[in-house]
């Protein structure tokens, strides 16, 4: 035997063997789905989130469906000023509006207006569907508010939901009369 190296007793080899098989034991067992979540250091999420959003090597084309100025409505203005905002502050995007009228004929649209709903026409929110599947687009944002849609309650933009072959995401607000429709007839 060495000098300085202590031989452990009996009940320090006891310890140290279950200590051993309890690590083995939770490294193979798989996690409680009530546990505390791991921790994860926030500068990491910020340079995945960062190296996510300023990927400027994939540009993508966001498409805004909704009222869109000329139109009077809040909407239509929420819309164009959304559209403007994303393209300012992400340039290496493409932005696009797809524009629902509620009137028989049509609107002076700008440019980047690239396709028109007829509001009560079901048909066109089908066709708008297809255009945007054919066109390219990455995501589409849906400006909803009630009664901007045709059909009961604005039912006709859920053949449009249906047909989409990308994400969307409606945004919703109350109506005038300050209710949100629960369900469509």
């Amino acid at each position: 035997m060495g000098i300085g190296r202590r031989i452990p007793n009996v009940s320090e080899r006891l310890f140290s063997a279950q200590r051993e098989r309890a690590v083995l034991t939770l490294a193979r067992r798989p996690p409680s789905p009530l546990a505390e979540p791991r921790a994860i250091p926030i500068g990491r999420i910020r340079k995945r989130w960062e190296r996510f959003v300023k990927s400027e090597s994939i540009p993508r084309t966001i498409a805004f469906v909704g009222n869109y100025l000329p139109r009077k409505c809040g909407i239509a203005t929420f819309t164009s000023d959304l559209l403007q905002a994303m393209s300012a502050r992400h340039p290496q995007n493409r932005c696009c509006a797809v524009a629902v009228n509620d009137i028989d004929g049509y609107y002076r649209y700008p440019d980047v207006v690239h396709f028109e709903i007829e509001e009560q026409a079901l048909d066109s929110y089908r066709r708008a569907a297809h255009f945007l599947n054919c066109s390219d687009v990455d995501a589409v944002s849906i400006q909803h508010e009630f009664g901007i849609f045709g059909g009961a309650a604005g039912s006709h933009v859920l053949a449009l939901l249906r047909e989409l072959k990308m994400p969307a995401s409606p945004r919703s607000t109350p109506s005038s009369s300050g209710r949100i429709p629960t369900s469509v007839a």
